[in-house]
């Protein structure tokens, strides 16, 4: 596998969360080293998001990706949005170029490539968190209810949302999608059935299974987090870099993490 020398030249980027994890870390920096770039990827601790954008400018940062809780507070110190951040009032991903920081969203992009063309009427979604918003910020057209712990959340959200018409479950749904911090086998017991009926599970956290959890049916359709971020991440990498991964490349790449994450 080919190795990057790091120089003067290196472009740094950097992930900005309250809880940084290492999924970002190994991704990027085994796609730069197997496409010989010279790049440089570290999760980093951040306690003010305004002083770590402003510390990109000072110090030529090429870029960074953007976790909870910033992605909307993020906006107020960027210089321009892409029409994904437009679309979903949210970014996960900022490019520094000659000082200049503009703002996208790839978790939407996966977003639409996996979810979006599936949702069939009233779909579901456990949490009310960024991933919640960003998903019913972009889909005006379709119709939503929300289930969380966060009562006086979904309060808010429901008064400013014409698209979400209920806070409780009520029904079966074809599509549920779990948007909160733990993997649905760790769902509340008052939402299991409406997993166990649903056509189509979306999973969103990054250490959900790759695979379909035992207890739903062979019937449903099952979208991992994990396939969700290595989409995101591509779309970040490409936005990063302007170099497209081959499918071979990306695919060596995600089993290496795959092994890495699992243990």
């Amino acid at each position: 596998m080919p190795k990057t020398t790091f120089d003067k030249n290196t472009k740094i980027v950097l992930s900005l969360s309250s809880n940084p994890g290492n999924f970002g870390t190994y991704f990027h920096n085994e796609l730069y080293r197997e496409l010989n770039l010279n790049y440089f990827y570290k999760a980093n601790k951040c306690r003010d998001i305004e002083k770590s954008l402003s510390a990109m400018k000072v110090l030529g940062i090429h870029g960074c990706s953007v976790s909870m809780p910033y992605k909307k507070k993020a906006l107020k110190y960027v210089d321009s949005i892409d029409s994904s951040v437009k679309k979903s009032q949210s970014t996960n991903t900022i490019i520094n170029t000659n000082s200049k920081l503009r703002a996208f969203n790839t978790d939407l992009y996966a977003f639409h490539e996996l979810v979006s063309g599936s949702l069939e009427g009233t779909t579901l979604i456990i949490g009310s968190g960024a991933i919640a918003q960003m998903i019913i910020n972009s889909q005006p057209k379709k119709s939503f209810h929300l289930w969380a712990r966060n009562r006086d959340h979904i309060s808010q959200l429901i008064s400013e949302k014409s698209n979400i018409d209920h806070c409780e479950p009520v029904r079966d749904y074809h599509t549920v999608i779990n948007a909160t911090p733990l993997d649905v086998d760790k769902a509340p017991f008052q939402i299991k059935k409406y997993l166990h009926n649903a056509k189509l599970l979306v999973d969103y956290p990054v250490r959900s299974p790759h695979f379909k959890p035992v207890f739903l049916k062979k019937d449903q359709e099952y979208i991992s987090g994990f396939d969700l971020t290595i989409l995101q991440a591509i779309k970040q990498f490409e936005l990063y870099t302007k170099v497209c991964p081959t499918d071979k490349q990306i695919n060596l790449v995600k089993k290496r993490i795959f092994r890495k994450w699992k243990q």
